[in-house]
């Protein structure tokens, strides 16, 4: 396993923010890819303590020429839009209001089970004109299998108190006849300030039911009763 992937290239991941690592960036990316657009590029793992880049020296080589370089491109055309993709609230109401962006990208932190991006974060996207795309409904797991033995959270086996947690909001979703995993694939998109919901799969079976739930008419009641017990916030 390299970088946590199997099968991985065995190349050392390196994070350069500056101008000349982004165009470098881009440019692999359009070899890859076989394209000379993308509709939206996002700034990865800016702010991470678990991938090293929670520094002012990353934060600096963003900011004093990374930006340059997004400016560029989506001046020129090159890209449609510009956003970060990270999983960690603080970096986002860090960097929002220092530079130009549309998208935020963020795993994890707002969901059925975590929304701890709401109440400082959203009023910052509301001010600047921010959406979200919103990753990791499932908390790494958790969220569509239930608090069962084993079950993941954040990548990690969960602990005692987000088992009991999601137990709880398990069975309002049971009340209502609706499954945890479906509640928890629709909540983001109840807040106006989700563009998107990105799921992630390796199965096409998987896919389908993921867009099945997605479209699946749920009760108003159910998010009046989780509302009402606490476990979701007023959608802004």
């Amino acid at each position: 396993m390299v970088n946590g992937f199997h099968n991985a290239w065995p190349l050392k991941q390196r994070f350069d923010f500056t101008y000349d690592g982004i165009m470098r960036s881009v440019e692999d990316s359009f070899q890859r890819l076989g394209l000379n657009r993308m509709d939206i590029l996002f700034v990865h793992d800016i702010g991470d303590p678990d991938a090293g880049t929670d520094t002012d020296q990353h934060r600096a080589q963003l900011l004093d020429s990374g930006v340059r370089a997004l400016e560029a491109l989506k001046t020129d055309g090159t890209i449609g839009a510009v956003g970060l993709g990270v999983n960690t609230v603080e970096i986002c109401e860090e960097l929002v209001g220092q530079f130009e962006m549309d998208l935020i990208l963020l795993a994890g932190r707002y969901t059925l089970l975590d929304q701890s991006a709401r109440l400082r974060l959203f009023p910052k996207l509301v001010e600047h004109n921010i959406r979200l795309v919103i990753g990791g409904v499932f908390n790494s797991g958790i969220l569509a299998t239930g608090p069962v033995e084993g079950a993941h959270y954040n990548y990690s086996p969960a602990p005692p108190d987000v088992l009991e947690r999601v137990a709880k909001i398990e069975a309002i979703c049971s009340a209502h006849d609706v499954g945890l995993s479906a509640a928890a694939i629709q909540f983001p998109d109840q807040s106006p300030l989700v563009a998107s919901t990105l799921i992630g799969t390796a199965k096409a079976s998987s896919l389908q039911r993921n867009i099945t739930q997605f479209n699946k008419s749920l009760p108003d009641a159910l998010w009046r009763e989780l509302r009402a017990e606490g476990f979701i916030g007023d959608m802004l």
